[in-house]
């Protein structure tokens, strides 16, 4: 009888234990995403290559006559190493079709991206940049934290499913997105965590799915047009795939859609890593490097034509 009772207590002892460590099903939004910036503020070194395809369709709702697109694809290399507060990337751009019911818009758009004579660079130290514009081919040096600059993109890939196009636009870094997040959501919202232990924000225009044992990385993100579930389309839509590089979690794939009023934009994004928080070479994060880059990226272009 004995046997029998402790193999009972032992019984229900196991079960609390288990049940402890079931997630809660609900979690207030600013813990969660306090969790979340826990993890994402954490200084990381990483070095990857990376492929962005934007399709653009953009029209006056007045006249299909003005409605033009264009595929772009930038590839390149970024660098970074938080801890010593510097970034690198160098891009190419490349048109990979234009459409325009004007043949002259159409013709100035080709004509735009022939005007690349040299690899767009960017060199981000901690009190000032370097900039490189593919079309003039020189180095600059100008005030840091200016507004993205478009034909280079250095952008905070931890972004990805939190952010607005606005944000990534403005260069926006994860700690200003999940902080404005925190100011915008009310405090008695929730973030639902389901038996696969994703976790959901539902805003009921607006829904927001994240992988809690996937290193809590968003993965799915949609915003409808209205409220009324009846009535209303997708406008926005992003998906995050996810690969384990070494003992962590990365996005590998990002896809993008963004539906407006006069235009529809699709982004793609690729990511390759090479490496996540091991030390990358000062030489190859320097102004020496960006100007040696500068004079075999020009040869690169000029070979090309």
């Amino acid at each position: 009888m004995r046997k029998l009772i402790i193999y009972v207590l032992l019984i229900c002892f196991d079960s609390q234990i288990a049940f402890s460590l079931e997630p809660p099903e609900n979690i207030p939004v600013r813990d969660f995403l306090n969790r979340v910036l826990e993890i994402r503020l954490k200084p990381i070194a990483f070095e990857m290559e990376f492929r962005i395809r934007k399709n653009v369709l953009e029209k006056d709702n007045t006249s299909e006559k003005d409605a033009y697109g264009t595929l772009v694809e930038t590839s390149g290399i970024m660098r970074v190493d938080e801890l010593a507060g510097i970034s690198f990337v160098e891009s190419t751009a490349k048109l990979l079709q234009s459409t325009s019911s004007d043949p002259k818009a159409e013709q100035n758009i080709k004509h735009d991206y022939k005007q690349f004579v040299a690899p767009g660079m960017r060199l981000i130290l901690p009190d000032r940049e370097y900039v490189c514009d593919p079309r003039v081919g020189r180095i600059v040096e100008r005030k840091k934290d200016t507004m993205l600059f478009v034909e280079v993109p250095l952008f905070d890939f931890r972004i990805f499913g939190w952010a607005t196009d606005y944000n990534f636009k403005h260069g926006h870094s994860i700690e200003e997105v999940l902080s404005a997040l925190k100011v915008d959501l009310k405090p008695e919202l929730n973030f639902a965590i389901g038996k696969d232990n994703v976790a959901t924000l539902d805003l009921g225009n607006e829904e927001t799915r994240v992988d809690v044992d996937r290193g809590y990385w968003p993965i799915d993100r949609k915003v409808w047009s209205s409220m009324n579930k009846e009535n209303r389309f997708v406008k926005e839509s992003v998906r995050v795939g996810l690969v384990k590089f070494g003992d962590e979690w990365v996005p590998n794939r990002v896809d993008w859609k963004i539906e407006g009023k006069k235009s529809i934009s699709e982004f793609g994004f690729d990511f390759k890593w090479i490496s996540l928080n091991t030390t990358i070479d000062p030489d190859r994060m320097s102004l020496a490097y960006m100007i040696r880059r500068l004079a075999e990226g020009a040869k690169e272009e000029k070979k090309g034509k």
